[in-house]
C-alpha cells in the first residue's frame, strides 16, 4: 500500500485478477456457468419501417430513440418477467 489511497494500480489490479479467478474457479467447482457482463449497449437490426416508424414516434414524444427502446424493453420486460 502507499499510504495515500489505500492500494496502488498495480495492487489493485492484482486484487481484481484474484477476484476474477476465485468467481471462475468458484463457478468451476459448482459446475455453473459464470456470468457474462453486459456493456449496456448492443445492436438491433429492425428493418427500414419499424426503425423509421420509432424514429417519429420518439421526435413525436420528444424523446431520443434509445429513450423509446428502453422504455419498450422495459414495458415487455414487466409483463413477461
Amino acid at each position: 500500500m502507499n499510504g495515500r489511497s489505500g492500494f496502488t494500480w498495480q495492487e489493485l489490479e492484482a486484487a481484481f485478477r484474484e477476484a476474477v479467478d476465485d468467481y471462475l474457479a468458484t463457478c468451476e467447482d459448482l459446475d455453473e456457468t459464470p456470468e457474462t457482463p453486459c456493456k449496456g449497449s448492443f445492436n438491433v437490426r429492425i428493418g427500414h419501417e419499424l426503425h423509421l416508424a420509432a424514429a417519429v414516434a420518439a421526435s413525436q414524444q420528444g424523446i431520443s430513440l434509445n429513450d423509446l427502446t428502453r422504455q419498450a424493453l422495459d414495458g415487455y420486460l414487466q409483463q413477461h418477467p
